[in-house]
């Protein structure tokens, strides 16, 4: 009897024995974990592997972890957000596929103001144009870079450009001083007290007959001098869009004579005139007295 109960043990024993063996054998000891990172962003590190992991060129990654692997896995790049934004894996005991992440570009703002309307922000994607306050905002990607010229015509800008390197923020306030370009319209009309209608302030010739006056880039307009007893050649003179200085803008003075004409008539002898002189105006009229 104890002769049975020894042998049937140890087939038991040996039974055992073979299953664990053979479910040793059958059991992997490591399973892959893999998917993609879209649309086909590649050099996104896979961070929580057991291994350094990175997407290929076209945004595949493959990783192999071991049996009853568990942990958390972020994909990480800079400029990036992705979602889900980790996953976490518990326990692994078979092979995962199709572990599928997407990518969204990170976007930044560059935003400011000019203080002049229709200001184009050369450099910034699209060239945006500043609006009726004066200011502009555009998005960029994250890390852009480039350099930034305010451009319009007739003015210039302090700074006159701003250069950006691998921006990884929002970049508000930036702003520029915008300063019209002016210029001179001078010249000399001979007398002074002349009024320069259609001049900026309507200027006055001073005593030697001289004028000056600043207009802004652009300005148009006709300037006719004027003072009451004279004529000028020419009569006027016409500005279209000023850009460049304008001198010797010179005008001639000629007074204007009146010719006066009438009767000389005999005043009687008994006429006499205070004071003795030998004539008298009477209502336009010469009177000489007789002799």
């Amino acid at each position: 009897m104890k002769s049975f109960n020894c042998i049937a043990f140890l087939c038991i024993a040996a039974i055992l024995i073979t299953t664990s063996l053979t479910f040793a054998q059958d059991t992997p000891e490591t399973f892959t974990i893999s998917g993609m990172v879209g649309p086909g962003l590649g050099g996104v590190e896979m961070r929580g592997f057991p291994n350094n992991i990175y997407t290929d060129e076209n945004g595949y990654y493959i990783a192999e972890v071991p049996h009853s692997w568990a942990g958390k896995v972020t994909p990480a790049k800079a400029g990036y957000i992705f979602k889900p934004a980790s996953m976490t894996y518990t326990a692994v005991d078979s092979d995962r596929d199709n572990e599928i992440y997407k990518a969204e570009r990170i976007t930044l703002t560059i935003a400011g103001s000019v203080g002049l309307v229709g200001v184009t922000m050369h450099g910034l994607p699209g060239n945006p144009v500043t609006g009726l306050n004066g200011s502009y905002s555009v998005t960029v990607p994250f890390g852009w870079a480039g350099q930034v010229t305010p451009q319009k015509e007739g003015s210039t800008f302090i700074p006159p450009t701003q250069i950006y390197t691998a921006v990884d923020r929002d970049m508000v306030n930036q702003n520029y001083k915008a300063e019209i370009l002016s210029y001179t319209i001078s010249g000399t009309v001979g007398i002074g007290g002349v009024v320069m209608q259609g001049l900026p302030g309507e200027p006055i010739t001073d005593q030697n007959g001289r004028y000056s006056v600043t207009v802004q880039y652009g300005w148009s307009g006709k300037v006719e001098p004027r003072k009451e007893g004279y004529t000028f050649e020419p009569d006027g003179k016409i500005y279209s869009r000023v850009h460049y200085n304008q001198d010797n803008q010179n005008y001639a003075a000629k007074l204007i004579l009146l010719e006066i004409s009438g009767d000389i008539a005999r005043a009687p002898k008994s006429l006499s005139v205070p004071g003795g002189p030998s004539r008298l105006l009477l209502a336009g009229v010469v009177v000489c007295p007789q002799r």
